[in-house]
């Protein structure tokens, strides 16, 4: 895949490392010299040392056409409302951008430029998530004859500290289908240690899970 990331912050850099240039064509656009020669030393990347309000970048220096992903995250609400723009107007398929002001992510979607992500909300929303399942489990919804629920672990809990299979939970019972640190949402392995502040995504057919995760 190619990608084309329009800012080289400290979010871009933690999405490279994911993203794994070995496995993707990444190219960056950051008008900042030193940052530029300091991903180019970690990175086997492309970083264009220009602004992303540049159109020459998008006209010349890139092949948009073979562009499959557009990330716009530079500090600037306006900015990335632009980089989007353009790459709607070259058709490419995926158009992602951080933004501040929810009101500009929320025009983003109707305009249909791409895929919002507004920080503060997300942020606010992970926390009340968490508030929210530390005492009672909250309920997502029904995924065929199980449901899915949110429960956050903390301190007290028979869970904290404990590898999955010590939890001794059986399917009958419950699954942790993901978790949440903090930091990146993963697949449990059975070796995984569960710590107090980790958000849980269990699939069950009932509420028994609780005692298992609370005691």
């Amino acid at each position: 895949m190619k990608i084309l990331i329009a800012g080289g912050g400290e979010f871009a850099e933690n999405l490279i490392k994911m993203l794994n240039p070995r496995d993707n064509e990444i190219i960056v656009i950051e008008k900042d010299e030193v940052r530029k020669r300091e991903l180019e030393s970690k990175y086997d990347i492309l970083v264009i040392n220009k602004s992303a309000t540049d159109v020459d970048v998008y006209a010349r220096e890139v092949k948009m056409d073979e562009i499959n992903a557009v990330l716009a995250l530079t500090n600037s609400d306006e900015i990335n409302l632009l980089v989007l723009a353009i790459a709607k107007m070259y058709n490419v398929p995926i158009r992602i951008g951080r933004f501040a002001e929810e009101k500009i992510g929320e025009l983003v979607r109707e305009l249909q430029l791409g895929i919002p992500i507004t920080q503060p909300k997300i942020l606010a929303s992970i926390v009340a998530d968490y508030i929210s399942s530390v005492l009672t489990p909250v309920h997502l919804g029904k995924l065929g004859s199980f449901d899915l629920y949110i429960i956050g672990v903390t301190e007290g809990d028979r869970a904290a500290g404990s590898r999955v299979k010590d939890l001794e939970m059986s399917e009958e019972v419950g699954k942790i289908i993901l978790m949440f640190d903090g930091t990146m949402f993963k697949v449990p392995s059975d070796d995984d240690v569960l710590k107090p502040g980790d958000i849980l995504v269990i699939m069950a057919p009932g509420t028994e899970f609780i005692s298992y995760i609370k005691g």
